[in-house]
């Protein structure tokens, strides 16, 4: 397994003017959503990358205490954070489909059969699971780049 250390996830949703892109994966409450921006005080934003293939685990970087494990809960059609990638947890693998010049859709590997595919509404700011990475998801396609040095100092 390889880590790819600090990486930001840019939703590439095709709402008109969107206002929320980045993954941030909120320690605190275990929750997910889209923000604006990458510096502080939104460390959730930064994520390390297990990867086993294409098999991936993401991690939150949050600075707060929590659970910090992308978890796509695929009988309810959420996304969490979860303490863990093992045991009942099973939506923290994902497949990731490269589409090519470090654009990827990635599907939740759960158990429970639902919705499978990451899925953000840029223009609300929310996550979930979509059934499928088809062109009406647009938000299903994610830009995986490194994380961009801080403007404010160090993250």
């Amino acid at each position: 397994m390889t880590v790819d250390r600090d990486m930001v996830l840019e939703c590439k949703g095709s709402f008109p003017n969107p206002a929320f892109r980045f993954l941030d994966g909120r320690t605190h409450n275990s929750s997910v959503a889209l923000v604006d921006h990458t510096f502080p005080p939104l460390t959730g934003t930064h994520w390390n990358i297990h990867r086993n293939g294409d098999v991936w685990i993401l991690e939150s970087l949050g600075q707060l205490a929590g659970n910090r494990f992308l978890d796509g809960v695929t009988h309810q059609n959420r996304v969490q954070l979860a303490p863990n990638s093992g045991g009942p947890f099973t939506g923290t693998r994902w497949r990731a489909h490269s589409k090519g010049n470090r654009l990827f859709t990635l599907e939740s590997l759960g158990e429970a059969p639902g919705n499978r595919f990451l899925d953000g509404n840029t223009n609300f700011g929310v996550v979930g699971l979509a059934p499928s990475s088809g062109p009406e998801f647009s938000g299903t396609l994610w830009l995986v780049t490194t994380a961009p040095i801080s403007l404010e100092g160090d993250n």
